[in-house]
């Protein structure tokens, strides 16, 4: 079977890498067929997470508008427009925010962006509100794999995805905010 495997990575200590060598797997969890299952995996002192997922041969009943993914991990924004596309959600993917305003101007198909909020030199709020800006009636998702602080300030009307988030709970928020065609 064809699978697909979502990564991503948060920075850990070496010292609780426990993982003899980089890239060897630290624990796997199997699950049902159709849904997902996490695997662990040590690589030069970062500690990944990775969804395999079978291919979706799943009728979607989500918009078609286009969803951009932003991250500075390029790798984990592909990864979370392949995803979309299993399930029938065109998406394309950028790692910066220069990237996501010339696909946004390029492409009037763009109906929803998602976007990490701790990227350099432009953060996701910051970019969220450049959107608002210039972009006025197109929703905005965040996510993050840190937490946010006391000094982060997310706007009321943003829904922040904390990594690693479930798939549904991401497709639920699009669907929630992506217009229809």
């Amino acid at each position: 079977m064809t699978c697909f495997a979502f990564v991503w990575g948060m920075d850990l200590d070496p010292a609780q890498s426990a993982a003899p060598d980089a890239g060897s797997t630290m624990t796997s969890r199997s699950a049902a067929p159709g849904t997902f299952s996490f695997v662990r995996q040590c690589k030069a002192n970062s500690l990944l997470q990775c969804i395999v997922l079978p291919p979706a041969a799943i009728e979607s009943n989500m918009p078609k508008r286009t969803v951009l993914v932003v991250d500075d991990n390029l790798d984990f924004a592909e990864s979370i427009a392949i995803l979309l596309q299993s399930y029938g959600q065109p998406a394309i993917a950028v790692a910066t925010v220069r990237g996501a305003l010339d696909a946004l101007d390029e492409n009037p198909a763009i109906g929803l962006v998602v976007s990490d909020i701790r990227m350099p030199s432009v953060d996701g709020f910051d970019f969220q509100r450049v959107l608002k800006y210039r972009f006025a009636s197109l929703p905005v998702v965040l996510m993050t794999g840190l937490p946010l602080s006391d000094e982060d300030n997310p706007p009321r009307d943003i829904h922040v995805l904390q990594k690693p988030f479930p798939i549904d709970e991401l497709l639920k928020v699009i669907s929630e905010r992506l217009p229809s065609e």
